[in-house]
């Protein structure tokens, strides 16, 4: 019975840890280290951290030109209202939308957030909050390098509860790079 006590106590501390409280930060947080003690001192220890992982591509057009069809890749897989980092030289982004969908897409495509008690996944039943932002930087021999970042958080819709951190899959990343290149007629 202990023991089944120092497991339970074990995962609600590893869970509520990793669960987090609010949306999505612009930057990640270092990651932050987590020890579980039993009767008979350190039982686990675990650094947890929600840092993303950006996308980086690299697109054989000139950054001015890539830089003139970001808005319209953004549209096209369903960012809505992208704004422009005045403080970055070429980036933009939406920090801390909410969608249901992405240009008809179920948000499981794009994140894992995990799988509620009925196994459906949370990206596409508790309310999402997603943050996005992509950097251009000139890139060797004239060409222009993307890279894509996205943070999300889903929180239930039915009860107070934390939210849980999502990891983006790559794949609305991809489908954004995708789409310059073909708006750019780059390989």
């Amino acid at each position: 019975m202990n023991g089944r006590i120092h497991s339970l106590i074990a995962c609600m501390a590893v869970g509520a840890c990793a669960a987090g409280a609010g949306g999505p930060a612009p930057r990640p947080a270092p990651a932050a280290p987590v020890e579980v003690s039993g009767p008979r001192g350190n039982v686990a220890s675990a650094r947890l951290h929600n840092e993303p992982t950006p996308i980086v591509l690299a697109v054989a057009a000139p950054l001015d030109t890539v830089w003139r069809v970001l808005p319209e890749a953004y549209a096209a897989v369903g960012i809505p209202d992208p704004g422009v980092d005045p403080g970055a030289a070429k980036a933009l982004g939406n920090l801390a939308f909410r969608p249901h969908r992405l240009a008809g897409h179920l948000l499981s495509e794009y994140l894992d957030c995990g799988r509620g008690i009925t196994a459906v996944p949370r990206a596409d039943e508790y309310e999402v909050t997603m943050s996005i932002r992509t950097d251009l930087t000139a890139g060797r021999d004239g060409g222009t390098v993307v890279t894509t970042t996205v943070q999300a958080t889903a929180r239930s819709r039915d009860m107070s509860a934390n939210a849980v951190y999502c990891r983006s899959l790559g794949t609305l990343e991809a489908r954004i790079g995708q789409w310059i290149r073909r708006a750019v007629g780059a390989p």
